[in-house]
């Protein structure tokens, strides 16, 4: 495989997780929003770092006002 073949794998895979990381944020956000867990709950639920619920919460509060 050349470096452009490489490159543009690379490139694919960082889209993949760029893509994976916003679906678990809006997946986070909903479970704040929708069922109203608390940010121990939410990171329990989304397989998540309780500071990354925690982002998402102040994120969603500086949206609200």
């Amino acid at each position: 495989m050349g470096i452009i073949e490489t490159e543009k794998m690379l490139n694919i895979e960082q889209g993949i997780e760029i893509g994976r990381s916003q679906e678990k944020e809006h997946f986070v956000a909903n479970l704040i929003l929708q069922l109203g867990l608390s940010d121990a709950q939410a990171a329990k639920v989304a397989d998540a770092p309780i500071s990354f619920v925690k982002k998402i919460r102040s994120q969603l509060k500086e949206i609200s006002n």
